[in-house]
C-alpha cells in the first residue's frame, strides 16, 4: 500500500480504530463485504451496499494493486475467486478480505 492510499483510507476512516472492534466490523462498516443472502438452503447473490464511495475506492485500488504482487496470498485468493465470478467480484473479495 502506497502513501497516497494509506492517506486517502486513513483521511476516510479516522485515526480512532476502536470504533472498529474485529476487520469484519470495519469491512462491514465500509460495504465491502460480499452480501450474504440464503434461503431454503439456496445461495443466492447479494449486492455489497452503498458505502462511502471514496473509501471503497481506495479499498479497491490497494486490492487491485495486491493482486498483481507474485506470490502473495491476495493474489491467490484473487485468481481463486475470479475464475468462479468475474474480475470485479473478486477484487470486492479481496478487498474484504485485505482488511482481516
Amino acid at each position: 500500500m502506497g502513501r497516497r492510499s494509506a492517506a486517502a483510507i486513513l483521511a476516510e476512516i479516522g485515526d480512532d480504530m476502536s470504533k472498529f472492534p474485529t476487520p469484519g466490523d470495519f469491512a462491514s462498516w465500509a460495504r465491502v463485504c460480499p452480501g450474504n443472502h440464503e434461503s431454503a438452503g439456496k445461495r443466492r447473490s447479494a449486492r455489497t451496499g452503498r458505502g462511502n464511495a471514496w473509501l471503497r475506492d481506495a479499498l479497491s485500488q490497494v486490492a487491485w494493486a495486491a493482486a498483481r504482487v507474485r506470490g502473495s496470498y491476495y493474489r491467490a485468493l484473487y485468481f481463486r475467486h475470479k475464475a468462479r465470478s468475474g474480475p470485479k467480484r473478486a477484487i470486492v473479495v479481496s478487498s474484504s478480505c485485505s482488511t482481516r
